[in-house]
């Protein structure tokens, strides 16, 4: 009986260690087991945002909850079933991921999984070059960093922007950017607009600029008491001697406080590699 007791629980080990084993699909890659029943919302959450899904079967419900996250359930009739649901496919902005599904008691279904960089296959994306974990991990990096460009800077009715740095990484340019609150009343923040313009205004008619849209801001603060800082990421830019790299903060009144940062291209010439 002994010999039977440990036979058979080294058989149910044995089963479980298997079961943890990813299957692999006809090119070698891992299939991520996941477990799913119909009375249980599976939620499978990504480091990075959906781009895709792709679902082998009709067999599934999914529904996209977030940027990042996916829910899945299996119909009901499917539940008796003992074999493969089928294969889900996600890709995110640098890897893919895919998914072996399989039916089980609602107690043993997968409530939350996440899912990084590490467990997917390395994408090769074109029009991504960073991605936007890490934009932030590079972006909090910058924002570690102390000032360096200390002589450029606006004022105006008591309300300082300032220009702390610029990094260049692959191709882009991350501006780091601080505003200072010299009143007691609250800054709400309209918008900050980027924009080439003419360096001097002759006049108003021959005023040309044209305006830039970051790609990634570290932070979304819409006010603030005293002090504000951001780091904002371009993809890179040039623009001629004669013309300013411009940064306009404005507040959300009709009769609001507005200053105007405006950079030479001499100190964007001088961003430092990160």
């Amino acid at each position: 009986m002994k010999r039977l007791l440990i036979l058979l629980i080294h058989l149910l080990s044995t089963i479980a260690v298997a079961q943890e084993i990813p299957e692999k699909d006809l090119q070698g890659s891992e299939l991520i087991m996941v477990h799913i029943n119909p009375e249980v919302t599976t939620h499978l959450v990504f480091s990075e945002n959906i781009q895709t899904v792709d679902f082998s079967t009709d067999r599934l419900a999914g529904e996209m909850a977030t940027a990042n996250v996916l829910k899945l359930k299996p119909l009901p009739e499917d539940l008796e079933n003992n074999d493969q649901l089928g294969v889900v496919t996600v890709i995110c902005e640098s890897y893919m991921a895919q998914f072996l599904l399989f039916p089980t008691q609602p107690k043993l279904a997968t409530k939350n999984l996440l899912i990084g960089r590490n467990e997917g296959i390395d994408l090769i994306v074109p029009n991504v070059e960073i991605a936007r974990p890490e934009l932030e991990q590079i972006g909090m990096k910058v924002m570690n960093t102390k000032p360096k460009y200390h002589i450029v800077k606006a004022q105006d009715y008591k309300f300082e922007a300032r220009l702390n740095n610029i990094y260049t990484v692959g191709n882009y340019f991350f501006v780091d950017v601080s505003l200072f609150n010299k009143t007691n009343i609250k800054y709400d923040i309209d918008q900050i607009r980027f924009k080439i313009e003419d360096k001097k205004i002759q006049k108003a008619t021959n005023f040309q600029q044209v305006e830039l849209h970051p790609e990634f801001a570290l932070f979304n603060t819409k006010s603030f008491k005293k002090k504000y800082r951001n780091v904002f990421v371009f993809e890179k830019f040039t623009f001629p001697n004669q013309k300013v790299f411009s940064i306009e903060v404005s507040e959300n009144q009709i009769s609001g406080r507005t200053v105007n940062l405006r950079v030479d291209y001499s100190d964007v010439l001088n961003a430092d590699t990160l």
